[in-house]
């Protein structure tokens, strides 16, 4: 292997059985005395930690992900447009990530999805996770070496949404909460916050705040599990998981995936979200 071969911002591409796997841009190139020699690649979703400032205003959160990308040269595609079209918003020294995570969040909730984005070999793409389901089934009789399994409701679960706006009429704050009294007896107080959007009225405003309670006030489950290799199943792909043990039989979708090839062999660690 000739070490100055490989330049920083190279381009490198990873094709297994005729399939494109990875396509990324070289961002580490090292070696050590035994000439052993290690390249750190990234897709093009590095380019996301790049910090800048931008006003949104009249764009769905797809408008505002094709932007960013057109601004930094990004090869894209939306793959499901999104509906809903946020508040104006002013971002400052916020990363991309950030910027468009923002108008994905407030979509997922609005138009009743869950819009996510993945590197599809060289092509970022704005999907939905239903229609990325796979015919891949894991579990206890299928390919799924170990597993570990965690129910828990320390991230991203609420079960009080409170909304609020400033009323310039009244010179008040108006306030709209929606909560499980159950919930918080078993939980505790778990609250989300959000401003309301200036031209929504009062019952569009209840009806946002029971939609996230809807989505938010339940437990999360977390399964990771070691397998054999698929090359599909990647990050936002769907699977069905079956395991008698643990009473599931459903649908889940890959939150994290890290393949491992050798010469010889093909293996995967998934993190996957029920």
């Amino acid at each position: 292997m000739d070490y100055y071969r490989y330049q920083i911002g190279s381009i490198i591409s990873f094709i297994v059985d005729g399939k494109g796997f990875f396509f990324g841009y070289i961002f580490k190139v090292g070696t050590d005395a035994d000439n052993n020699y290690k390249i750190t690649a990234y897709d093009q979703l590095r380019y996301f930690k790049n910090n800048d400032i931008m006003t949104t205003k009249n764009q769905t959160a797809s408008d505002i992900f094709a932007r960013v990308c057109r601004n930094y040269n990004i090869k894209y595609n939306i793959k499901v447009p999104t509906y809903y079209i946020p508040e104006a918003y002013v971002h400052d020294k916020k990363t991309l990530y950030a910027i468009v995570k923002r108008g994905m969040d407030l979509a997922s909730i609005y138009d009743k999805k869950r819009y996510f984005i993945k590197d599809n070999f060289g092509t970022l793409t704005w999907s939905e996770l239903e229609v990325e389901k796979t015919n891949v089934i894991l579990g206890d009789n299928s390919l799924v070496n170990s597993y570990t399994y965690e129910k828990s409701i320390d991230n991203e679960v609420y079960n009080q949404v409170k909304i609020y706006r400033d009323n310039e009429t009244s010179g008040k704050r108006d306030i709209w909460i929606v909560k499980d009294s159950n919930n918080i007896k078993r939980w505790g107080l778990l609250q989300y916050l959000e401003k309301a959007d200036n031209d929504t009225n009062s019952a569009q405003v209840r009806q946002s705040a029971e939609n996230y309670l809807k989505r938010y006030n339940k437990e999360t489950e977390t399964l990771k599990l070691q397998s054999d290799g698929i090359l599909e199943l990647t990050a936002g792909r769907g699977i069905k998981f079956e395991m008698n043990k643990l009473n599931i039989s459903r649908w889940m979708w890959i939150k994290n995936s890290t393949h491992t090839f050798t010469k010889y062999s093909h293996t995967m660690e998934l993190e996957v979200e029920i």
